[in-house]
């Protein structure tokens, strides 16, 4: 059982005033950029995009008035994804391949929003999450590398980030419609993220190490494995994970990163304080900056224990 340090132990919980100020002003950006044909961009004016959409998409119905009003919010941008759903099931906004983290993304928002048209996403979105698998690699130096998580595209090799979204849609799915198939790619899924630990602890965007070159863990990765494997939280890479995720948790000050440690810490049941006032003091900046993706992500992880961890608890 991991303890907070005495640092995060007396931090002061950021006030609800100030968590208020911060998400009243960070939805009114969101609402405000919001595209007429649904969806959202990464920047105001820009085309919908799937990952900005499906944050904001999280966030506007965490931090709705009322929980019956959500539905009615998101459902117009609901509407986007399901425009950009392919006849095999995946979702694609450019003319380049499909990016299977964001897939893995949209199927969480799906399954947390909920709805006749999310419903209608899964119906091919999981199956075809189920199908792609990343390249097995026969590698005698490391045996690991034919373990298939997901790719960012098809075709390529597994990386943590694609694998650690796929894996919590398909432990999400999992609880609504138990399966064999489910249960073997969650299985796989699981060991390519516990091989792939670094040796301090957390996790890099693929192999741990290159050419017998250890590689140093980054947070916002480290925090989406952990959120991957938050029912394994006995396994000793878990463990490391979350130690290094403690140390580190305000040492990359970027929106992403600050949210999802937030969000990570939050649903492992560890002291989030320290990072949660690193995001109301980063609002501002993140609000001028108008990266609406990070925008989402910082409102989603302030919107509290009751709704801003919900889609991400398995």
């Amino acid at each position: 059982m991991l303890e907070p340090s005495p640092t995060q132990s007396q931090q002061p919980p950021v006030s609800q005033a100030d968590r208020s100020a911060a998400i009243d002003r960070l939805r009114r950006t969101l609402a405000a950029a919001a595209n007429g044909s649904g969806g959202w961009g990464y920047y105001p004016g820009k085309a919908s995009r799937i990952e900005p959409t499906c944050w904001s998409l999280l966030s506007l119905a965490a931090t709705a008035d009322e929980p019956r009003d959500a539905l009615a919010v998101v459902n117009p941008h609901l509407q986007f994804l399901a425009r950009s759903q392919r006849p095999d099931g995946l979702l694609q906004d450019l003319p380049s391949l499909p990016n299977l983290t964001f897939n893995g993304l949209a199927a969480v928002a799906c399954l947390h929003v909920g709805g006749g048209t999310a419903e209608a996403i899964l119906t091919r979105l999981v199956p075809a999450l189920l199908r792609v698998k990343g390249v097995s690699v026969d590698n005698k130096a490391r045996a690991s590398d034919a373990l298939q998580g997901w790719p960012w595209i098809e075709g390529t090799f597994s990386w943590v980030e694609p694998t650690a979204f796929c894996l919590l849609a398909l432990k999400h799915e999992r609880r609504r419609h138990p399966s064999a198939a489910a249960d073997a790619r969650i299985r796989e899924a699981e060991q390519v993220l516990l091989t792939r630990s670094c040796v301090t602890g957390g996790w890099n965007y693929g192999n741990a190490s290159v050419l017998d070159q250890d590689l140093r863990p980054y947070v916002s990765t480290t925090a989406l494995g952990l959120l991957a494997l938050q029912d394994r939280r006995a396994n000793p890479v878990v463990v490391r994970g979350l130690e290094f995720l403690q140390r580190s948790q305000t040492k990359e000050p970027s929106g992403m990163a600050l949210a999802l440690t937030a969000l990570c810490l939050r649903i492992h049941g560890l002291p989030c304080e320290q990072v949660e006032l690193a995001l109301v003091d980063d609002v501002a900046r993140v609000n001028r900056l108008n990266n609406l993706n990070i925008v989402a992500m910082v409102l989603y992880a302030l919107s509290g224990e009751g709704h801003g961890a919900a889609a991400f608890t398995v």
